[in-house]
């Protein structure tokens, strides 16, 4: 789930050579950074750059492995983090102002994430009558029999849900976008 990632370049200095580098580690669901690292190696004669590389990268691993730890240690307790994208599609004749019981279909969307993400941790960052934008969707680790969540995983109960009475909304079309992010499409199949 943790995409490790490092660059780095060749520089002089004076007769000898020294490697520049920067090691980040990306969340794979949110696209995020959660550690980095950044440095040189001291100058050597040394011709060998991956050896100039584990030297440098050695001095700052210790540092970089307590920030990888300590998102973990957040993800178990606040949840994994995803987004989503919820549209109208043209042809359907709703859209997310359109009422149920007396809640434009928005608020029904934006409850429903209230009761299911964990510490009711999400951010709507965008809104209108034919699109909703969430992003710091923290969802639990796992589903209720165990299976490790993504994004497409956790909105399968939004769905049903939305498929239910009152709202009936039988044509609803998931988009999966990787591991984190999900656009649902109501309205098309």
């Amino acid at each position: 789930d943790i995409i490790m990632q490092v660059t780095w370049d060749v520089v002089s200095v004076g007769p000898k050579k020294a490697v520049r580098y920067t090691l980040q580690g990306l969340d794979s669901y949110s696209n995020k950074q959660i550690a980095g690292a950044t440095g040189t190696s001291d100058p050597s004669h040394e011709v060998d750059v991956a050896v100039m590389l584990a030297e440098a990268v050695d001095s700052q691993i210790d540092a970089f492995m307590v920030r990888l730890q300590a998102h973990f240690e957040d993800m178990f307790k606040n949840g994994r983090e995803v987004s989503y994208l919820i549209r109208v599609s043209d042809i359907w004749e709703n859209d997310l102002e359109s009422d149920y019981d007396g809640y434009a279909l928005s608020e029904i969307i934006d409850d429903w994430f209230y009761d299911n993400t964990e510490g009711h941790r999400y951010s709507i960052v965008d809104q209108s009558d034919t699109q909703m934008t969430l992003n710091q969707v923290r969802i639990p680790i796992a589903d209720e029999r165990g299976r490790a969540n993504d994004a497409n995983r956790f909105i399968r109960d939004l769905v049903r849900y939305l498929r239910e009475e009152p709202f009936s909304i039988t044509e609803i079309k998931v988009l999966n976008q990787g591991l984190g992010r999900c656009v649902l499409v109501l309205g098309e199949k």
